[in-house]
């Protein structure tokens, strides 16, 4: 292949992945809210309760606040995430004589994608988490920045960085090595060769499965890095609770117990979920439209 035909293919990948999350997060920004407010909130109620209040004090559009910083950021940060995941798949392969298939590639690229697209998720999740536990006229994803850079700086853009990885890192591995054996289990059982003879439903199924499980047993390590990563904006919570992640481990513990790990895992699933459903069946269908091929 020609080097401008490889590039209009990675053009044409890039855009696709990047609708594909657009799309999914207009659907599944809302639990997200909810989530952020619970993990953030130990004072807060269920789930159900989280959500009459970001309801009734903002309307259903208090339900997308932080989503302007979202839209910005989203597309170039999955773009990102699934590019690097499948470039690694195929280096990681070639470098440790395993096939493609293999979980530990799946692992391995999972992780090489997160540390990667991380340099767009951290400062999105910095702004859209802070946007998203304000009220009134301050719930935007333009005026937290503006509060930070005016009370804390720059450098806060980034808070939280190695956590995010650390937290999305695990997620993206466990991630990746059930998707690919869910989508294996998919092409046995309708006796295709590849993965891209599937249908949606199989994507969809596929996703939907992983995305939960791996959302479940991260969320001890997703309420740390919304602690750490909300504290200290003007509007919400002007001293900063907890120095190091290690504190901020031992003082939920301590505090609140098993259950302040585990809060928000029920909103933090019901959001990551149709997020990653979503984007993954539209990214697949869009290489089949688009007859993009595969890495190689």
């Amino acid at each position: 292949m020609s080097t401008d035909g490889r590039m209009n293919d990675d053009i044409r990948r890039l855009g696709a992945s990047a609708v594909s999350g657009l799309i999914a997060r207009c659907f599944a920004h809302p639990m997200d809210t909810v989530r952020t407010n619970v993990m953030a909130n130990p004072g807060q109620g269920s789930v159900v309760a989280v959500l009459r209040s970001v309801v009734r004090s903002g309307g259903v559009t208090g339900l997308y606040r932080g989503f302007g910083i979202t839209a910005a950021m989203h597309a170039p940060a999955i773009a990102s995430f699934l590019t690097t995941y499948d470039v690694a798949k195929i280096q990681c392969s070639k470098l440790t004589n395993l096939t493609a298939q293999s979980p530990l590639v799946h692992l391995a690229s999972g992780l090489a994608a997160e540390t990667v697209s991380a340099v767009f998720w951290v400062p999105m999740e910095v702004l859209k988490q802070r946007a998203q536990l304000r009220e009134g006229a301050s719930a935007s994803s333009v005026a937290a920045f503006r509060d930070l850079l005016r009370h804390e700086g720059l450098r806060s853009l980034f808070r939280g960085y190695a956590l995010t990885v650390g937290t999305f890192g695990p997620y993206s591995m466990l991630y990746f090595a059930a998707y690919e054996q869910w989508k294996g289990f998919f092409c046995r059982k309708r006796e295709v060769s590849s993965a891209r003879e599937l249908g949606s439903v199989d994507i969809l199924a596929s996703a939907s499965a992983s995305g939960g499980f791996a959302a479940a047993t991260t969320t001890p390590l997703d309420i740390i890095k919304t602690r750490i990563q909300t504290q200290g904006d003007v509007k919400f919570q002007r001293e900063n609770q907890y120095k190091s992640t290690w504190e901020a481990f031992k003082r939920i513990a301590g505090e609140e117990g098993f259950r302040g790990l585990t809060r928000g895992m029920a909103a933090r699933v019901l959001w990551i979920v149709p997020q990653t459903a979503i984007t993954m069946a539209t990214f697949e269908k869009l290489k089949k439209v688009l007859e993009i091929p595969e890495i190689s």
